[in-house]
């Protein structure tokens, strides 16, 4: 039992950490070379055959714990309050998760915000798990022509691939991730070179880096639109207005490369130059 629950603990504590599933399926996320789903079923395993060895262990101890907890209550009432201590202890608990009281819901929320560290705005899928969509959804979603898509895809060496395949079933067929066959698919979000741009030309890597500087933002394309208002002075409500005016969907806490890609552009020059009031 004692290995059992040392399975048991290590396998909760990789899933405790452990991105969401739509961040975990579409990038192939793992540890020690297992995905997030083997270790799931590791967890899940070794649970079932904890309980299951604690059943057995039970019924063949019930004589002589039954006796033992006799003669506890027969020398002293510790046991009732051992007893009442853990049930207090349990109906605290299942009432701080259930009501969000602290310290209990902000244990929660710690773990929330180390699962949701793993996604990066670059990695992220069109819609939450889009894995499960076929190639032809996918392409729908990235705005492409699927006939143009399974030619990409085809081209990059993929077998078992149609229009109608699972993206993620592609992915494990071919041995990577559901997120690089979509780069494959949609070429436009990846990162670096070859990466095209708005006007349709070929774009650089060298202003996709926090902190750098260039033509199209460099630093600023990692602030959120929030930020940069503060930064420059500039009402959030007006921004919100002068994006809104050019067809830009935004909100203040995305990042003004995240609002560029969104809108269809390649670099976040574009929105700052409508958030500044610039034409463009």
């Amino acid at each position: 039992m004692a290995l059992t629950f040392l399975a048991l603990a290590i396998s909760g504590v990789i899933l405790f950490i452990a991105p969401p599933g739509r961040v975990a399926n579409w990038t192939d996320w793992s540890i020690a070379g297992l995905t997030k789903h083997v270790w799931t079923g590791l967890h899940v395993w070794f649970a079932t055959l904890f309980l299951v060895m604690t059943g057995v262990h039970l019924f063949y101890n019930w004589r002589p714990m039954m006796s033992y907890l006799k003669k506890r209550r027969g020398q002293t009432s510790g046991i009732r309050v051992e007893w009442l201590s853990s049930a207090v202890m349990a109906i605290v608990l299942f009432a701080g998760v259930t009501f969000a009281l602290p310290p209990f819901i902000n244990y929660i929320d710690w773990q929330e915000s180390i699962k949701e560290s793993w996604e990066e705005p670059t990695t992220r899928a069109p819609i939450p798990h889009a894995e499960l969509l076929t190639v032809a959804e996918l392409a729908e979603q990235a705005k492409i022509d699927s006939a143009t898509a399974l030619e990409r895809l085809v081209a990059a060496g993929l077998a078992e691939v149609n229009a109608d395949s699972v993206t993620g079933e592609v992915a494990e067929a071919n041995g990577i991730s559901a997120q690089a066959v979509y780069n494959i698919l949609n070429p436009v979000i990846q990162q670096g070179g070859g990466r095209r741009g708005f006007s349709g030309e070929e774009g650089s890597n060298e202003d996709h880096q926090p902190g750098t500087s260039g033509v199209s933002g460099g630093g600023m394309g990692w602030k959120t639109l929030n930020e940069f208002c503060e930064l420059e002075g500039i009402p959030v409500a007006t921004a919100l207005e002068r994006l809104n005016a050019a067809g830009i969907l935004a909100t203040g806490t995305e990042t003004l490369r995240d609002i560029a890609q969104k809108s269809g552009y390649d670099r976040p020059n574009v929105v700052l130059q409508v958030l500044r009031g610039e034409s463009h």
